[in-house]
């Protein structure tokens, strides 16, 4: 076996790194994600916009373009709110994406002409808090290279949007800033401009959570197409939950494929016990009944909370009954600060419970139950819709650091080792300190995970790095602490630590490449 000293350990080291360094570089993956603009808008926050919402599409004659306006589910709240109009205004965490093509003329139909070659995506987003100056919208430009196959950041400095804002504050500031009116069934037919393409107001959407004509939605036992922030599909359809928020305030629509009476419990502690519960029927009169109940039993009983010293909390209820569904519907506080009422967070998801009778009896047998999850749609401006800002990734990047030093430094003392066993507990301290860094870094980057974390080359060789430089330590634990496996499990460790080393190089590399 060729004997090549510490130094040639080293050098070996050294070009193992760089070679794994080269194959990974010369690897194709998309990096998309990690362009960023010189505003600090980077393309990774519109991730999946090709799923967002179709708002519009437009055609500028100048440019011989054809574009698609879509929108993030904030943007869509907002326009289904009026924004837009001349007196509501977007929602932060509003992002709307513009994709253009060349405009080219169809070679099947000469008077028609439709999207070409793909010329860059762009997008507008409600930031006020970062983008003060340009009355809190940010742009972010991204051209398509056609010869790379890939897009590029654009703007030429990191004040360029505020000559993106200047046309946008020119001719459209009455409506916040915001060219695109709807143009999609989803917000109805009732966007037409009774002003000027200056910025006049343009009539309310025709549906929608706080754009109905007539005003807010109300609980009136008919659901309108996103009227609710969010639904829930149960029992292959036989029950669907409908959540929404506004403000303070919580309103909950249950569809359900029954004539007879449907229940909705509300966190409820086990089976049954301390739900908080809606429960509604039709009568044959065709009038709703909607109780505020509470159940103070694992499988009953439950009873109106003002016969057990509580509250009616519903401000608002409704039902209907058509076609073998029904439908009802309520509004409360999140928090109504009655004991018998469970608080629902304005985020995120509550537990539940469901039930539904064949009787117009709320105390007959259920025919079907269960329970699931809901999600609640936070107001605007809040919630997941809300601006994304990462969290100090340089923490994150000094701890994956702190972690490839200590860990080399752990490889250089075992190299180093004399013919006594004090350069042992060195190398043994040294591997807990990896251990317990590595771990934290992990968990840093856990909480971090920016679109995905382990979708990107960043995100998997950093995994691995730290799953190696883990276990690493622990081999070598092992191997003291087990009789005769040091034969066994040295080549395991020493190769795992070589390995560990040169992957958080170069996890660190590119992640350094990707955030500064």
């Amino acid at each position: 076996m060729l004997k090549t000293g510490k130094y040639g350990r080293i050098a070996f080291m050294l070009c193992l790194a760089s070679a794994a360094c080269a194959v990974v570089c010369s690897l194709s993956w998309p990096q998309d994600e990690a362009l960023v603009a010189p505003n600090g808008l980077g393309f990774d926050r519109i991730k999946g916009y090709e799923d967002w919402q179709l708002i519009a599409a437009h055609a500028r004659t100048d440019k011989k373009e054809i574009r698609y306006i879509l929108g993030n589910d904030a943007a869509v709240r907002s326009y289904l709110s009026g924004a837009g109009n001349g007196t509501e205004k977007f929602a932060e965490g509003a992002v709307l994406v513009k994709v253009k093509y060349a405009a080219e003329a169809s070679a099947e139909w000469k008077e028609s002409v439709e999207p070409g070659r793909l010329a860059a995506v762009e997008y507008m987003v409600k930031d006020s808090k970062a983008f003060p100056e340009t009355d809190g919208w940010g742009y972010a430009p991204f051209p398509w290279d056609a010869a790379t196959g890939k897009f590029k950041a654009g703007g030429d400095g990191p004040k360029f949007h505020h000559a993106c804002h200047a046309c946008h504050l020119e001719k459209v500031k009455a409506r916040d800033f915001v060219f695109t009116r709807p143009r999609h069934p989803k917000f109805g037919h009732a966007w037409t401009s009774s002003g000027s393409e200056a910025g006049g107001p343009v009539e309310s959407p025709a549906g929608g959570a706080g754009g109905l004509k007539g005003g807010a939605p109300k609980a009136d036992g008919a659901i309108a197409e996103g009227e609710y922030g969010s639904k829930t599909i149960l029992g292959n359809g036989v029950m669907t939950i409908h959540v929404g928020v506004d403000k303070e305030f919580l309103r909950i629509g249950i569809e359900a494929r029954t004539k007879g009476w449907v229940a909705l419990g509300i966190e409820p502690t086990e089976f049954m016990n301390e739900a908080d519960m809606i429960v509604g029927w039709v009568g044959s009169d065709g009038k709703a009944q909607v109780e505020d109940q509470w159940c103070g039993g694992k499988f009953d009983p439950h009873a109106r909370d003002d016969t057990l010293g509580g509250k009616d909390s519903f401000l608002e209820r409704g039902g209907s009954e058509k076609d073998g569904v029904t439908v009802i519907e309520i509004k409360r506080l999140l928090d109504t600060g009655d004991k018998y009422d469970k608080p629902v967070p304005a985020t995120g998801k509550f537990r539940f419970i469901w039930a539904m009778g064949s009787s117009d009896d709320p105390a007959s047998q259920h025919e079907r139950r269960g329970d699931g999850k809901a999600g609640v749609l936070a107001p605007p401006g809040a919630g997941p819709d809300a601006p994304r800002r990462r969290p100090s990734w340089p923490g994150h990047a000094m701890l994956m650091g702190l972690a490839t030093v200590f860990l080399i430094s752990a490889i250089a003392v075992a190299m180093r080792r004399g013919g006594d066993f004090e350069w042992l507990g060195k190398h043994k301290t040294l591997g807990i300190v990896v251990l317990m860094v590595l771990s934290a870094g992990v968990f840093s980057a856990h909480y971090m995970s920016v679109s995905g974390h382990l979708k990107s080359v960043h995100g998997v060789i950093g995994a691995v790095s730290a799953g190696l430089g883990m276990l690493t330590p622990v081999l070598g634990f092992a191997m003291t602490k087990i009789r005769g496996a040091s034969r066994a499990l040295r080549p395991a460790h020493v190769w795992c630590g070589r390995l560990a080393a040169a992957a958080l190089v170069l996890s660190c590399m590119l992640g350094i490449s990707k955030f500064v």
